[in-house]
């Protein structure tokens, strides 16, 4: 797929947060809001459709907010 079509495919998922190009393994990194596990399911199978072959799901368990100087 070519990066065009996937940037414009991602556009239209709700739960994207971010995504950044990359060099290395994975060509993106796609950052998300899923409501629970299904809707992470969801989002997996949305990106497969548009041509992702291999994912590798981190979940985030905190963040922490740092003061703007």
């Amino acid at each position: 797929t070519p990066a065009t079509e996937f940037e414009a495919a991602l556009r239209h998922l709700p739960q994207l947060v971010s995504a950044m190009l990359l060099t290395g393994s994975y060509d993106y990194a796609v950052r998300v809001a899923c409501i629970d596990r299904d809707d992470l399911v969801a989002v997996t199978e949305a990106l497969r459709r548009h041509g992702v072959r291999d994912t590798y799901t981190r979940l985030v368990l905190r963040e922490l907010q740092l003061a703007q100087p």
